[in-house]
């Protein structure tokens, strides 16, 4: 019998966050999911700070790659949004790259505006490309971490708690706006928040499409 090889869609290889970087890097990682019997990953190429590129951060993973040992894909990111980006798009694009994340959280390292996800939706379209969104309301996000700092609860036990289903419900139904408005395709990545936000209702023109999320520690 022989059985396909598996696909991640959804790995952070080497991934550097503001002052943050991951452990492993591509050896470690794609030695693991051999094991595992994944025989691809499919990584992302996001900016590490103001200074690097949407196409620099795509182009910087694929060096990177060069030592796995199965085989990679990227999903490219942007961050903020200059005169550049279109045609770094559409490079990226070239390069078979037609996926491109952003964050509505995390402010000051990898958060997007709603002004860059409206205007990168509207270059997914024109690409036939995919916009993939982590979905978290910022301010509530933040003021919520700031609460339970204050009050000693930092342990690894409590970031559940620190990520409210509001959170993303709002997030949510405001990015589903812009879908609906632009016609962008959007993919909601490890969400923990009922579906039916999601699926119902469906304008026409405005695919949207969840992966689960389970955020629990014991």
């Amino acid at each position: 019998m022989v059985i396909p090889g598996g696909v991640d869609g959804h790995c952070h290889v080497a991934q550097v966050t503001g002052r943050f970087r991951t452990l492993d890097d591509y050896r470690t990682t794609s030695t693991a999911a051999l094991w595992g019997g994944t025989t691809t990953i499919i990584d992302f190429g996001i900016p590490r700070d103001a200074q690097e590129s949407p196409l620099d951060a795509v182009l910087n993973k694929k060096r990177l790659a060069a030592e796995s040992r199965c085989d990679v894909a990227l999903h490219g990111s942007v961050v903020s949004w200059d005169e550049t980006v279109p045609w770094q798009l559409e490079q990226l694009a070239a390069e078979g790259v037609r996926s491109v994340k952003m964050y509505t959280t995390n402010r000051g390292s990898t958060m997007a505006d709603g002004d860059t996800i409206l205007k990168v939706m509207r270059e997914m379209v024109r690409l036939d490309g995919l916009t993939y969104i982590h979905a978290e309301h910022d301010p509530i996000i933040a003021d919520c971490t700031e609460q339970h700092a204050a009050d000693g609860r930092i342990g690894i036990d409590h970031l559940h708690s620190t990520r409210p289903e509001l959170a993303e419900e709002i997030s949510v139904k405001e990015t589903l706006a812009m879908a609906e408005y632009t016609g962008a395709p959007v993919y909601f990545v490890h969400q923990s928040t009922p579906a039916r936000w999601i699926w119902s209702p469906r304008p026409a023109g405005a695919a949207r499409w969840p992966t689960p999320r389970r955020v629990r520690t014991t």
